[in-house]
């Protein structure tokens, strides 16, 4: 799975990765982070899916929600994208 999204800062995103990864543990594995050299303020998260069901659920808690804020993620520019055989 990809996941890209716009952040307030991208200095203050990374700083917050084990609490990010601790959250994306619980459903997935192989996390990779990666920032746009040209653009400022995007950013890209990798993943395998483990538990879909896991995920599911945590993608649509308010925590996660509150979460993602505090780490300047600007939730209404998140893309999720998944690989189609």
């Amino acid at each position: 799975m990809v996941i890209t999204s716009e952040v307030e800062n991208v200095d203050n995103w990374l700083a917050n990765r084990v609490e990010r990864h601790a959250t994306i543990l619980q459903f997935a594995e192989n996390i990779v982070e990666y920032a746009n050299a040209e653009a400022n303020n995007v950013v890209a998260l990798t993943f395998d899916i483990v538990d879909e069901k896991k995920m599911n659920e945590l993608m649509q808690s308010e925590d996660t929600r509150d979460e993602m804020i505090r780490h300047g993620v600007k939730p209404e520019t998140v893309a999720s994208y998944f690989e189609k055989p």
